[in-house]
């Protein structure tokens, strides 16, 4: 990877949590920051560091530093009128949860099977193909979804919030499901590049002053611990596994786009769209390495080819925002999901 594109990532990657969700302003209780109305309270315990770089990632050149991005400021989190989740599982007009705790999508009786989705906002813009795919099966469809939330086990790690209780409640509802002997599928989903990014940086020397770019050294460090422990736990249980590929996303290198910027209405080299797209697919085929039942998904097909992200998928636009895709065509990727649900 170079240089150029991590700096494009730690541009962009500035505002990921003033684009998912109100936890925007959270910061470390040591901050001196005042938090939002929705920040998370996040305690890191003295105890447990975050964990260096593995020895056996390839070595990346981090130059530069985040920066005030170029477009997208004061978004608090998606905004699309696309109905993504039942609006039982929000409160007010959200369009993620700013709560832990699950998420009925289907139900179509505990004798079914189940599919649980968990993760962030990356996996949040893929529920509507994986619902279609559950109502073609009659199959159950169960989310645990929070904005800069990925998937982790943090259980007795030192760490409290949302966050924590969201990982509680998804392993308890997996593991019940279980040891009831009822089928069960999880299928993980986030915004690798991002958490990656920084606890790398991190580990390089990088400490920000700002609050925002603290919450999100924080959440990296977090997602270091708890995102190898999860995929730990899940070998150990045996529970049938996928994870979601990088999806494409508009870093802050793109070239001005003449046909729209809000939503990018440009095409993107593959390169600019996925900068880190080889290391993070290395990553994360690692993880799923350990788990008996497991699968990589790659819904980019959809949107890219070997050398291009198209803006628009059936004249629709791909991009709802810079860091998200648009719910309103993400349907389309059902077939990537087609052999989980059969």
């Amino acid at each position: 990877m170079t240089g150029r594109a991590f700096s494009g990532l730690g541009a962009t990657v500035a505002i990921a949590v003033a684009l998912v969700l109100g936890l925007l302003a959270a910061v470390l209780v040591t901050s001196a920051a005042s938090p939002a109305p929705r920040a998370e309270p996040v305690v890191v315990s003295p105890t447990t560091p975050a964990s260096p770089a593995s020895e056996e990632e390839p070595g990346l050149r981090l130059t530069g530093q985040p920066v005030t991005p170029r477009s997208q400021e004061g978004v608090t989190e998606p905004t699309t009128a696309t109905p993504v989740l039942p609006q039982r599982c929000l409160v007010g007009d959200e369009t993620l949860p700013s709560k832990a705790g699950r998420c009925v999508i289907t139900a179509f009786g505990p004798d079914r099977p189940t599919v649980v989705l968990w993760g962030d906002s990356h996996a949040w813009q893929q529920v509507p193909a994986l619902r279609a795919e559950a109502r073609r099966t009659r199959t159950n469809l169960v989310a645990f979804l929070m904005g800069t939330c990925p998937p982790m086990d943090l259980r007795g790690a030192g760490y409290r919030g949302a966050c924590v209780e969201q990982g509680q409640d998804a392993l308890g509802f997996v593991a019940a499901r279980s040891a009831a002997e009822q089928p069960v599928t999880l299928v993980l989903g986030g915004f690798w590049e991002l958490y990656r990014d920084y606890h790398q940086r991190a580990v390089a020397g990088y400490a920000p002053d700002d609050a925002h770019e603290q919450f999100l050294v924080t959440r990296a460090a977090m997602f270091d611990v708890g995102g190898a422990r999860l995929f730990d736990t899940l070998a150990r249980r045996g529970v049938r596994t996928a994870a979601i590929a990088q999806a494409p996303w508009v870093g802050e290198d793109a070239a001005t786009c003449a046909a729209g910027e809000q939503p990018y209405a440009c095409d993107l080299p593959r390169s600019s769209a996925l900068p880190a797209e080889a290391d993070t697919a290395r990553w994360l085929r690692a993880q799923l390495a350990g788990i008996p039942a497991s699968d990589y998904l790659d819904t980019s097909r959809f949107v890219c080819d070997a050398e291009v992200c198209h803006a628009a998928l059936r004249g629709a636009p791909v991009f709802l925002d810079e860091l998200h895709l648009d719910p309103a065509v993400t349907r389309a990727f059902a077939p990537e999901y087609r052999a989980l649900f059969s």
